[in-house]
């Protein structure tokens, strides 16, 4: 499923260069499910997205822990893009504001060069259909579901 969703927003990525990279903000949870985005980093390896890293606002894999390793591949330029299905506040402020404590202020003062995309992933037509087409998997199953039942 990871693969099926980069595939979609790797349209909106801008162009990898050796000096640049995408930022995906992802929510963070106490959850075992938090474990999710490792995967995606994996997916974005075997996609040879080389210049897509997945992070999460509280949780792991934090921004902190990539800052260390996109100065030793010489990167400069960093877009902020948000995994999350609209551009809210964590998006507005947590990512894009002009706090201290925002993530475009914290790579900034990093020096690096960092460009915002305030869109979220709903308004992505491809990820659109994608949710269309599990909410309809998953209708079918409860209808399934409820035949089996009354059996």
């Amino acid at each position: 499923e990871g693969a099926g969703v980069l595939q979609v927003l790797k349209g909106s990525f801008p162009p990898g260069a050796a000096s640049s990279a995408v930022l995906l903000m992802a929510q963070s949870t106490l959850h075992p499910a938090n474990a999710f985005y490792s995967l995606l980093q994996l997916k974005c390896i075997q996609m040879k997205l080389y210049h897509v890293f997945i992070y999460t606002l509280e949780g792991m894999p934090s921004l902190e822990e990539w800052i260390p390793y996109l100065k030793k591949k010489k990167i400069r330029k960093i877009c902020l893009m948000p995994f999350m299905l609209v551009a809210g506040n964590h998006v507005m402020y947590d990512m894009a504001g002009a706090a201290e404590e925002s993530h475009r202020v914290i790579l900034e003062r990093q020096g690096f060069a960092v460009e915002c995309y305030i869109h979220g992933i709903g308004e992505n037509e491809g990820i659109q259909k994608i949710f269309q087409a599990r909410s309809e998997e998953n209708w079918q199953k409860l209808q399934m579901d409820e035949v089996v039942q009354s059996i």
